[in-house]
């Protein structure tokens, strides 16, 4: 119903106003109407609503001392709320309740915000431009869990890299095989300085396992545990072939003098006790080499095709194989 108003007429007593019945009636009407907006029937105005100073007041089912006011903050610009075609709950940022069929529109450009436990700086997850819809798909959990992040320190547990490219990886304790057997078992040093290299190698060339770091000379270990031994189908040591006199190489354990005249080489002390060096003389010249720290002399002398072995005691060369070879 339309609200009803009262005729008053054009003037006091000019007979054209409604009666006092009429008017009666209007007022009637339009109170029971209000009446029945606000909840109640026709004579009792509903006890469930009520308008309160700053909003409306709801009692509830029951009543009591207790009510729901529903208020508005003071807006600074006109604000338009729209309500739902739909039944449900009203969702409140601080109460416990389940959102159901809700689309999370980013609060900026491509991206979510969510507050840290002080609520004074944000968590900002942005997406990059998709060329397709993607899923990502979150394990099943039997526990409570943590996401792992690209720059984060973390510690992954149970995880199986396909595929992996490992830059300046740190490694403690053992590489497993595939049936979760010990492959290689890695132990730091404290303070080390000198490490181990590995490189390929292209068609025609060996692999190489090298010593590296900061120490000048590095030798390299390898210890069988026990009585165990160094293992391989054949050993080859690296060579240097001497033409000419001087310094026979430090660095080569066989030298091979390969000369038409005669060759006035020098030995030098061995650094490494139980070290080798194998000199044979394939040259028609004859070799001589002065060998200033030598067990059984001072010089030893090789012919063409003649040879020797000496290994260093930690003091001198000695002698554990010879072919012709002259001490003197």
């Amino acid at each position: 119903m339309s609200r009803q108003n009262i005729a008053v007429g054009a003037a006091a007593n000019d007979g054209t106003g409604d009666t006092l019945r009429a008017a009666g009636n209007k007022i009637n009407a339009n109170f029971v109407e209000i009446y029945q907006k606000l909840g109640g029937d026709s004579n009792t105005l509903s006890g469930q609503l009520s308008v309160a100073a700053d909003g409306l007041l709801f009692e509830g089912t029951t009543t009591d001392s207790n009510e729901t006011i529903l208020k508005v903050r003071d807006p600074d610009s006109d604000r338009t709320i729209f309500l739902p075609n739909a039944s449900g709950e009203v969702v409140l940022d601080s109460n416990s309740q389940t959102l159901k069929n809700k689309v999370l529109e980013s609060t900026r450009a491509n991206a979510f915000q969510f507050d840290d436990a002080s609520r004074d700086h944000q968590y900002i997850m942005a997406s990059g431009e998709l060329t397709a819809d993607r899923t990502i798909s979150l394990p099943v959990l039997t526990t409570n869990d943590t996401f792992v992040f690209r720059d984060a320190t973390q510690t992954l547990s149970n995880k199986t890299l396909d595929s992996a490219t490992l830059n300046d990886a740190t490694l403690a304790g053992q590489l497993q095989d595939i049936n979760g057997s010990n492959l290689i078992q890695v132990t730091a040093t404290a303070s080390s300085v000198n490490d181990l290299g590995i490189a390929n190698a292209a068609t025609g060339s060996a692999p190489q396992i090298t010593t590296k770091g900061s120490d000048t000379n590095v030798s390299l270990s390898i210890q069988p545990k026990g009585t165990g031994s160094v293992i391989n189908k054949k050993v080859a040591i690296s060579s240097n072939t001497q033409t000419a006199g001087g310094a026979v190489s430090a660095t080569a354990g066989y030298i091979i003098f390969n000369s038409g005249s005669a060759v006035a080489a020098t030995l030098a002390n061995g650094t490494e006790t139980g070290e080798m060096k194998v000199l044979t003389n394939k040259g028609a010249g004859i070799a001589t080499i002065t060998i200033p720290a030598f067990g059984p002399g001072s010089t030893v002398a090789l012919d063409q095709n003649d040879g020797v072995t000496l290994i260093w005691d930690a003091a001198k060369w000695q002698i554990v194989g010879e072919f012709g070879a002259t001490v003197a």
